[in-house]
């Protein structure tokens, strides 16, 4: 949450849209001086100044990744008690 807070996203952005066009970018740039890599777009767009509103676009932006995760400690949970659940069964608790 707090990487979305400040930077407006989870992941950085690619750069490129596949690996073909990263190597024919770098094929493209001049054999002196430093690599130049362009500036990556932000997809999602800036994040609001005030402090709530930041808090609430930061919660909006990752309610996909808390719905995954909601659902894999559901799974988790499930899966537990059935263990515990198998092992009082066979006297082993």
């Amino acid at each position: 949450m707090e990487r979305v807070y400040r930077l407006g996203m989870l992941e950085p952005p690619p750069r490129f849209s596949s690996r073909s066009a990263e190597v024919k970018y770098v094929l493209h740039q001049p054999m002196l001086g430093p690599l130049c890599w362009p500036e990556p777009v932000d997809p999602s767009g800036p994040m609001p100044a005030d402090k709530d509103a930041r808090a609430a676009e930061t919660t909006r932006r990752l309610l996909g990744h808390f719905q995954k995760l909601n659902r894999y400690e559901r799974r988790a949970f499930k899966a537990k008690q059935q263990a515990l659940s198998n092992l009082a069964a066979r006297g082993a608790v």
